[in-house]
């Protein structure tokens, strides 16, 4: 079992390599009616489409910068916001005398009704 297992290994990573030296040079092709299937060996009416470049080492700099501006911004922007917060709560406390109204509550005899009922004078 051991060795029909490391065969299986063995013969996955030798496709796995393949597939990758086989498309090393960046050629892929969309085919199917629709062209949502993509394949690396030109298929019956397929269309030609190169690999897009790796991005250059200067816009992943800019891109990993942007990133780190853009987190301290939010850190920043939740520090205020949860200093905000605190100050609003303690605003709310001093206003000391100021209770909310209850909301009233629904009794069996009045569910869902909105009006009394007047019945018609004879």
């Amino acid at each position: 079992m051991k060795c029909l297992l490391g065969v299986t290994v063995l013969v996955q990573m030798a496709l796995a390599i393949s597939v990758n030296a086989f498309a090393a040079d960046g050629t892929i092709y969309r085919c199917g009616p629709d062209g949502r299937q993509w394949s690396q060996m030109p298929c019956e009416g397929s269309v030609r489409v190169t690999k897009p470049q790796d991005p250059e080492a200067e816009d992943v700099a800019l891109a990993k910068a942007r990133a780190s501006s853009d987190a301290k911004l939010a850190a920043q922007m939740r520090t205020e916001r949860l200093q905000r917060e605190r100050e609003q709560s303690r605003h709310i406390s001093q206003a000391g005398g100021i209770k909310p109204t209850p909301m009233p509550t629904t009794t069996a005899s009045n569910a869902g009704t909105k009006y009394k009922y007047i019945p018609p004078k004879k």
